[in-house]
């Protein structure tokens, strides 16, 4: 199981064929179904039924972010800024901040 993890999870057969080929050592298979990293890539996630609902006009609702204490700071000295956003038009502002307060 170690050794098909550090092949990135390749298929039975593409692992016989490299086997075949004296590239591995001959390997067991007897736990190769139980992959649980594999059964998670394999299975899907429930799709939603609904769709988005977005406001109908322009500046009904505002989603609202701030962010900091960014470690690099900027040329004007800015360590913090705050995003809003339009609902309906998704448009962006950012403003940028030294002081948080």
């Amino acid at each position: 199981m170690l050794c098909r993890k550090r092949l990135g999870h390749i298929s039975k057969e593409r692992m016989k064929r490299i086997i075949n080929e004296n590239i591995l050592h001959n390997l067991d298979f007897f736990d190769f179904d139980t992959c649980v990293d594999c059964v998670k890539g394999k299975s899907t996630a429930k799709t939603k039924t609904t769709g988005v609902s977005r406001r109908k006009g322009v500046l009904q609702l505002i989603h609202t972010d701030i962010r900091g204490h960014i470690t690099l700071v900027t040329l004007g000295g800015y360590m913090y800024f705050i995003t809003f956003t339009d609902d309906f038009s998704r448009y962006d502002w950012i403003y940028f901040f030294r002081e948080k307060s």
